[in-house]
Protein backbone atom coordinates (compact mmCIF):
# COMPACT_ATOMS: atom_id res chain seq x y z
CA UNK A 1 0.00 0.00 0.00
CA UNK A 2 1.26 3.47 -0.85
CA UNK A 3 2.14 5.47 2.25
CA UNK A 4 1.64 9.21 2.09
CA UNK A 5 4.55 11.20 3.44
CA UNK A 6 3.53 13.44 6.35
CA UNK A 7 3.24 16.98 5.08
CA UNK A 8 3.32 20.30 6.86
CA UNK A 9 -0.12 21.89 6.92
CA UNK A 10 -1.62 25.09 8.25
CA UNK A 11 1.77 26.23 9.48
CA UNK A 12 4.00 29.23 9.49
CA UNK A 13 7.66 28.38 9.85
CA UNK A 14 9.30 27.35 12.08
CA UNK A 15 6.22 25.63 13.54
CA UNK A 16 6.11 21.99 12.40
CA UNK A 17 2.72 20.36 11.92
CA UNK A 18 2.00 16.89 10.58
CA UNK A 19 -1.37 15.46 9.60
CA UNK A 20 -2.23 11.96 10.75
CA UNK A 21 -5.16 12.08 8.34
CA UNK A 22 -2.66 11.59 5.52
CA UNK A 23 -1.32 8.32 6.94
CA UNK A 24 -3.06 5.30 5.46
CA UNK A 25 -1.25 2.68 7.51
CA UNK A 26 0.34 4.24 10.61
CA UNK A 27 2.32 1.10 11.42
CA UNK A 28 4.49 1.74 8.36
CA UNK A 29 5.06 5.46 8.96
CA UNK A 30 8.69 6.53 8.80
CA UNK A 31 8.94 9.15 11.50
CA UNK A 32 12.66 9.34 12.19
CA UNK A 33 12.81 12.82 10.65
CA UNK A 34 10.39 14.09 13.31
CA UNK A 35 12.31 13.11 16.42
CA UNK A 36 15.05 15.73 16.46
CA UNK A 37 14.65 17.86 19.57
CA UNK A 38 10.93 17.03 19.72
CA UNK A 39 10.39 17.64 23.40
CA UNK A 40 7.02 19.42 23.22
CA UNK A 41 4.26 17.58 21.34
CA UNK A 42 0.76 18.90 20.61
CA UNK A 43 -2.08 16.66 19.44
CA UNK A 44 -5.09 18.56 18.12
CA UNK A 45 -8.38 16.81 17.44
CA UNK A 46 -9.62 17.77 13.98
CA UNK A 47 -13.19 17.68 15.30
CA UNK A 48 -12.79 21.05 17.00
CA UNK A 49 -13.81 24.25 15.24
CA UNK A 50 -11.15 26.11 13.22
CA UNK A 51 -8.31 23.88 14.34
CA UNK A 52 -6.11 25.60 11.74
CA UNK A 53 -6.05 28.73 13.93
CA UNK A 54 -4.57 26.70 16.77
CA UNK A 55 -2.11 24.89 14.52
CA UNK A 56 -0.85 28.16 13.13
CA UNK A 57 -0.67 29.61 16.62
CA UNK A 58 1.71 27.07 18.16
CA UNK A 59 4.92 28.35 19.70
CA UNK A 60 7.98 27.63 17.50
CA UNK A 61 9.42 24.84 19.64
CA UNK A 62 6.16 22.88 19.71
CA UNK A 63 5.33 20.18 17.16
CA UNK A 64 1.70 19.72 16.26
CA UNK A 65 -0.16 16.65 15.03
CA UNK A 66 -3.72 16.60 13.72
CA UNK A 67 -5.76 13.58 14.84
CA UNK A 68 -7.79 11.73 12.23
CA UNK A 69 -11.48 12.07 13.21
CA UNK A 70 -12.30 8.61 11.84
CA UNK A 71 -9.71 6.70 13.86
CA UNK A 72 -9.15 5.97 17.53
CA UNK A 73 -7.37 9.07 18.82
CA UNK A 74 -5.80 7.28 21.78
CA UNK A 75 -4.18 4.74 19.49
CA UNK A 76 -2.97 7.52 17.16
CA UNK A 77 -1.28 9.34 20.03
CA UNK A 78 0.19 6.09 21.33
CA UNK A 79 1.74 5.18 18.01
CA UNK A 80 3.47 8.51 17.51
CA UNK A 81 4.43 9.02 21.14
CA UNK A 82 6.31 5.70 21.06
CA UNK A 83 8.66 7.24 18.47
CA UNK A 84 9.84 9.94 20.87
CA UNK A 85 12.05 9.98 23.95
CA UNK A 86 12.57 12.57 26.67
CA UNK A 87 9.32 14.37 25.94
CA UNK A 88 8.97 17.27 28.35
CA UNK A 89 5.34 18.11 27.64
CA UNK A 90 2.42 16.50 25.86
CA UNK A 91 -0.54 18.74 24.99
CA UNK A 92 -3.95 17.40 23.96
CA UNK A 93 -6.40 19.90 22.47
CA UNK A 94 -9.90 18.51 22.00
CA UNK A 95 -13.52 18.81 23.04
CA UNK A 96 -14.05 17.82 26.63
CA UNK A 97 -16.59 17.43 29.39
CA UNK A 98 -16.47 16.42 33.04
CA UNK A 99 -14.21 13.36 33.21
CA UNK A 100 -14.01 12.89 29.45
CA UNK A 101 -11.84 13.77 26.42
CA UNK A 102 -13.03 13.35 22.82
CA UNK A 103 -10.14 12.00 20.72
CA UNK A 104 -10.72 11.15 17.07
CA UNK A 105 -13.42 8.50 16.81
CA UNK A 106 -13.03 7.56 20.48
CA UNK A 107 -13.44 9.10 23.91
CA UNK A 108 -11.36 8.59 27.03
CA UNK A 109 -13.18 8.53 30.35
CA UNK A 110 -13.13 6.70 33.66
CA UNK A 111 -15.59 4.18 32.23
CA UNK A 112 -13.08 2.87 29.65
CA UNK A 113 -9.73 3.36 31.40
CA UNK A 114 -9.43 -0.41 31.81
CA UNK A 115 -9.71 -0.83 28.04
CA UNK A 116 -6.77 1.54 27.45
CA UNK A 117 -4.84 0.85 30.66
CA UNK A 118 -1.86 -0.93 29.06
CA UNK A 119 -1.71 1.63 26.25
CA UNK A 120 -1.64 4.57 28.65
CA UNK A 121 1.01 2.97 30.83
CA UNK A 122 3.32 2.76 27.80
CA UNK A 123 3.04 6.53 27.35
CA UNK A 124 5.24 7.00 30.42
CA UNK A 125 8.20 5.44 28.56
CA UNK A 126 8.41 8.47 26.25
CA UNK A 127 8.54 11.18 28.93
CA UNK A 128 11.60 12.80 30.43
CA UNK A 129 11.87 13.12 34.19
CA UNK A 130 9.51 15.87 35.28
CA UNK A 131 7.35 15.44 32.17
CA UNK A 132 3.95 17.10 31.98
CA UNK A 133 0.64 16.42 30.27
CA UNK A 134 -1.70 19.34 29.56
CA UNK A 135 -5.36 18.71 28.68
CA UNK A 136 -7.16 21.62 27.00
CA UNK A 137 -10.72 20.24 26.88
CA UNK A 138 -13.51 22.14 28.65
CA UNK A 139 -14.39 21.09 32.20
CA UNK A 140 -12.36 17.87 31.98
CA UNK A 141 -11.39 18.23 35.66
CA UNK A 142 -14.82 19.41 36.85
CA UNK A 143 -16.69 17.65 39.64
CA UNK A 144 -16.14 14.19 41.05
CA UNK A 145 -16.00 12.63 37.58
CA UNK A 146 -13.26 15.07 36.59
CA UNK A 147 -11.24 14.45 39.75
CA UNK A 148 -11.44 10.68 39.25
CA UNK A 149 -10.45 11.05 35.59
CA UNK A 150 -7.33 13.09 36.38
CA UNK A 151 -6.33 10.69 39.15
CA UNK A 152 -6.79 7.60 36.95
CA UNK A 153 -4.74 9.16 34.16
CA UNK A 154 -1.99 10.19 36.57
CA UNK A 155 -1.79 6.68 38.03
CA UNK A 156 -1.32 5.14 34.59
CA UNK A 157 0.99 7.64 32.89
CA UNK A 158 2.89 8.82 35.96
CA UNK A 159 3.52 12.43 34.89
CA UNK A 160 2.20 15.72 36.22
CA UNK A 161 -1.18 16.57 34.71
CA UNK A 162 -2.94 19.91 34.30
CA UNK A 163 -6.55 20.31 33.18
CA UNK A 164 -9.42 22.74 33.54
CA UNK A 165 -12.50 22.61 35.74
CA UNK A 166 -14.07 25.42 33.70
CA UNK A 167 -14.69 26.14 30.02
CA UNK A 168 -11.68 26.66 27.75
CA UNK A 169 -11.71 29.03 24.80
CA UNK A 170 -12.98 32.37 23.53
CA UNK A 171 -12.56 35.13 26.11
CA UNK A 172 -15.60 37.06 24.85
CA UNK A 173 -17.82 34.13 25.83
CA UNK A 174 -16.57 34.34 29.38
CA UNK A 175 -14.12 31.47 28.92
CA UNK A 176 -10.40 31.30 29.68
CA UNK A 177 -7.31 29.17 29.07
CA UNK A 178 -6.56 28.46 32.71
CA UNK A 179 -5.64 24.86 33.51
CA UNK A 180 -6.58 25.29 37.14
CA UNK A 181 -6.49 21.65 38.28
CA UNK A 182 -3.10 19.97 38.66
CA UNK A 183 -1.78 16.77 40.17
CA UNK A 184 1.26 18.56 41.63
CA UNK A 185 2.56 22.04 42.28
CA UNK A 186 3.83 23.13 38.88
CA UNK A 187 3.11 25.96 36.47
CA UNK A 188 2.01 24.61 33.07
CA UNK A 189 3.35 26.39 30.01
CA UNK A 190 0.72 26.50 27.28
CA UNK A 191 1.65 25.67 23.69
CA UNK A 192 -0.02 28.67 22.04
CA UNK A 193 1.10 32.19 21.25
CA UNK A 194 -0.56 34.97 23.21
CA UNK A 195 -2.36 36.35 20.14
CA UNK A 196 -3.88 32.93 19.47
CA UNK A 197 -5.74 33.03 22.78
CA UNK A 198 -7.39 36.25 21.64
CA UNK A 199 -8.08 35.27 18.03
CA UNK A 200 -9.61 31.84 18.64
CA UNK A 201 -13.38 32.40 18.82
CA UNK A 202 -14.63 28.99 19.88
CA UNK A 203 -15.02 26.90 23.01
CA UNK A 204 -13.41 23.48 23.47
CA UNK A 205 -16.59 21.95 24.75
CA UNK A 206 -19.12 19.53 23.42
CA UNK A 207 -22.06 21.79 22.51
CA UNK A 208 -24.29 19.16 20.90
CA UNK A 209 -27.36 18.16 22.89
CA UNK A 210 -28.41 14.51 23.30
CA UNK A 211 -30.60 13.13 20.54
CA UNK A 212 -33.73 10.99 20.65
CA UNK A 213 -32.61 7.82 18.91
CA UNK A 214 -35.82 5.80 19.18
CA UNK A 215 -39.32 5.85 20.69
CA UNK A 216 -41.07 2.50 21.13
CA UNK A 217 -44.78 3.07 21.81
CA UNK A 218 -47.11 0.33 20.58
CA UNK A 219 -50.80 0.81 19.89
CA UNK A 220 -53.16 -0.16 22.71
CA UNK A 221 -55.87 -2.41 21.27
CA UNK A 222 -57.56 -4.08 24.23
CA UNK A 223 -59.09 -3.13 27.54
CA UNK A 224 -58.24 -4.34 31.03
CA UNK A 225 -54.89 -2.68 31.80
CA UNK A 226 -54.65 0.32 34.10
CA UNK A 227 -51.23 1.55 32.86
CA UNK A 228 -49.38 1.98 29.57
CA UNK A 229 -45.59 1.74 29.18
CA UNK A 230 -43.27 2.98 26.44
CA UNK A 231 -39.52 3.44 25.99
CA UNK A 232 -37.33 6.29 24.77
CA UNK A 233 -33.70 5.74 23.73
CA UNK A 234 -31.38 8.73 24.18
CA UNK A 235 -27.88 9.05 22.69
CA UNK A 236 -25.02 11.49 23.17
CA UNK A 237 -21.57 11.03 21.66
CA UNK A 238 -19.77 12.44 24.68
CA UNK A 239 -21.96 10.88 27.35
CA UNK A 240 -25.39 11.24 28.90
CA UNK A 241 -25.87 12.60 32.39
CA UNK A 242 -27.53 9.49 33.79
CA UNK A 243 -28.67 11.39 36.87
CA UNK A 244 -30.88 13.64 34.73
CA UNK A 245 -33.45 10.90 34.04
CA UNK A 246 -36.61 11.18 36.14
CA UNK A 247 -40.39 11.39 35.90
CA UNK A 248 -40.19 15.00 34.69
CA UNK A 249 -38.53 14.05 31.40
CA UNK A 250 -41.70 13.39 29.42
CA UNK A 251 -45.27 14.66 29.14
CA UNK A 252 -48.08 12.67 27.52
CA UNK A 253 -51.01 14.63 26.11
CA UNK A 254 -54.37 12.88 25.64
CA UNK A 255 -56.57 13.46 22.55
CA UNK A 256 -58.69 15.97 24.49
CA UNK A 257 -55.60 17.93 25.59
CA UNK A 258 -55.41 16.51 29.10
CA UNK A 259 -51.83 16.22 30.39
CA UNK A 260 -51.23 12.76 31.84
CA UNK A 261 -48.57 12.34 34.55
CA UNK A 262 -45.59 10.18 33.56
CA UNK A 263 -43.61 7.89 35.87
CA UNK A 264 -40.05 6.71 35.22
CA UNK A 265 -39.92 2.92 35.51
CA UNK A 266 -36.31 1.97 34.68
CA UNK A 267 -33.16 2.90 32.75
CA UNK A 268 -30.84 0.65 30.75
CA UNK A 269 -27.53 2.30 29.80
CA UNK A 270 -24.51 1.00 27.90
CA UNK A 271 -21.07 0.76 29.49
CA UNK A 272 -19.75 4.17 28.42
CA UNK A 273 -22.98 6.04 29.15
CA UNK A 274 -23.52 7.25 25.59
CA UNK A 275 -26.84 5.45 25.11
CA UNK A 276 -29.75 4.85 27.49
CA UNK A 277 -33.13 3.26 26.95
CA UNK A 278 -35.57 4.64 29.51
CA UNK A 279 -38.94 3.05 30.28
CA UNK A 280 -41.82 5.31 31.31
CA UNK A 281 -45.44 4.60 32.21
CA UNK A 282 -48.71 6.50 32.44
CA UNK A 283 -51.89 5.63 34.31
CA UNK A 284 -55.18 5.29 32.46
CA UNK A 285 -57.40 8.38 32.64
CA UNK A 286 -60.10 6.17 34.24
CA UNK A 287 -60.09 2.91 36.18
CA UNK A 288 -58.87 0.97 33.14
CA UNK A 289 -58.28 1.60 29.44
CA UNK A 290 -61.53 1.49 27.46
CA UNK A 291 -63.04 2.53 24.16
CA UNK A 292 -63.83 5.98 25.54
CA UNK A 293 -60.04 6.56 25.77
CA UNK A 294 -59.56 5.97 22.03
CA UNK A 295 -57.47 8.43 20.06
CA UNK A 296 -53.89 9.54 19.43
CA UNK A 297 -51.68 10.44 22.38
CA UNK A 298 -48.62 12.70 21.98
CA UNK A 299 -45.30 11.95 23.70
CA UNK A 300 -43.47 15.21 24.38
CA UNK A 301 -39.96 15.62 25.80
CA UNK A 302 -39.73 18.52 28.23
CA UNK A 303 -37.13 21.25 27.76
CA UNK A 304 -34.01 21.13 29.92
CA UNK A 305 -34.73 17.73 31.47
CA UNK A 306 -32.39 15.39 29.55
CA UNK A 307 -28.74 16.43 29.79
CA UNK A 308 -25.32 15.23 28.69
CA UNK A 309 -22.13 15.42 30.74
CA UNK A 310 -21.31 18.80 29.17
CA UNK A 311 -24.57 20.32 30.37
CA UNK A 312 -26.27 20.40 26.96
CA UNK A 313 -29.99 19.70 27.24
CA UNK A 314 -32.71 18.48 24.90
CA UNK A 315 -35.21 21.05 23.63
CA UNK A 316 -38.94 20.57 24.08
CA UNK A 317 -40.93 18.91 21.32
CA UNK A 318 -43.10 15.99 20.30
CA UNK A 319 -40.97 12.88 19.85
CA UNK A 320 -43.65 10.30 19.13
CA UNK A 321 -47.26 9.21 19.42
CA UNK A 322 -49.25 6.13 20.30
CA UNK A 323 -52.85 5.25 19.62
CA UNK A 324 -55.56 3.71 21.74
CA UNK A 325 -58.01 1.83 19.54
CA UNK A 326 -60.22 -0.45 21.61
CA UNK A 327 -63.31 -1.86 19.83
CA UNK A 328 -66.58 -1.04 21.57
CA UNK A 329 -67.62 -4.71 21.39
CA UNK A 330 -64.92 -5.74 23.78
CA UNK A 331 -66.35 -3.62 26.62
CA UNK A 332 -67.82 -5.76 29.40
CA UNK A 333 -70.99 -4.16 30.74
CA UNK A 334 -71.73 -5.13 34.32
CA UNK A 335 -75.57 -4.98 34.29
CA UNK A 336 -75.81 -5.83 37.98
CA UNK A 337 -74.22 -2.46 38.77
CA UNK A 338 -77.42 -0.58 37.97
CA UNK A 339 -78.34 2.48 39.99
CA UNK A 340 -80.46 1.80 43.05
CA UNK A 341 -83.76 3.58 42.73
CA UNK A 342 -87.43 3.03 42.00
CA UNK A 343 -88.90 -0.17 40.57
CA UNK A 344 -90.09 0.59 37.08
CA UNK A 345 -87.61 3.45 36.65
CA UNK A 346 -84.03 2.28 37.34
CA UNK A 347 -85.05 -1.41 37.23
CA UNK A 348 -88.14 -3.60 36.85
CA UNK A 349 -88.91 -6.66 38.97
CA UNK A 350 -92.32 -8.19 39.87
CA UNK A 351 -91.25 -9.92 43.11
CA UNK A 352 -90.04 -8.45 46.36
CA UNK A 353 -86.49 -9.15 47.50
CA UNK A 354 -83.48 -10.69 45.72
CA UNK A 355 -84.56 -14.26 45.04
CA UNK A 356 -81.08 -15.11 43.72
CA UNK A 357 -79.48 -14.16 47.02
CA UNK A 358 -76.32 -12.81 45.33
CA UNK A 359 -74.43 -9.51 45.16
CA UNK A 360 -77.22 -7.12 46.27
CA UNK A 361 -80.11 -7.03 48.73
CA UNK A 362 -82.75 -4.97 46.94
CA UNK A 363 -85.72 -6.26 44.88
CA UNK A 364 -83.78 -7.31 41.75
CA UNK A 365 -83.18 -11.05 41.44
CA UNK A 366 -79.43 -11.71 40.92
CA UNK A 367 -77.78 -15.11 40.97
CA UNK A 368 -74.26 -16.41 40.29
CA UNK A 369 -73.73 -17.74 36.77
CA UNK A 370 -71.08 -20.08 35.39
CA UNK A 371 -71.56 -19.01 31.77
CA UNK A 372 -68.73 -16.42 31.70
Amino acid sequence: MQIATPEKIFCQKPVQVYALTQINTPSQLEISTLTNNAVHLVFIDSGIEEYSVLLEGLLPEYRGFLLDPDKDGIEQISYLLAKFKDVQSLHIVSHGSSGCLKLGSSSLSASNFDQYSATLERWSESFADGGQMLLYGCRVAAGQAGAEFIQCLYERVGVAIAASSTSIGFFAKGRNWDLDTRTSDFIPRLALKRLTFQSYKHVLMDEIAPIIENVAALALLSTGADTYTFTVTYYDETGLDLTSFDSSDITVIAPDGTVLPVTLVSTDSNADGTSSTVTYSIATPGSMWGWDDNGTYSIVVNAGEISDTSGNTVSSGEIGTFSVSIPVGTIRIEAEDYLAGTNGVEYFDKSAGNNGNAYRTDDVDIEVTGDV
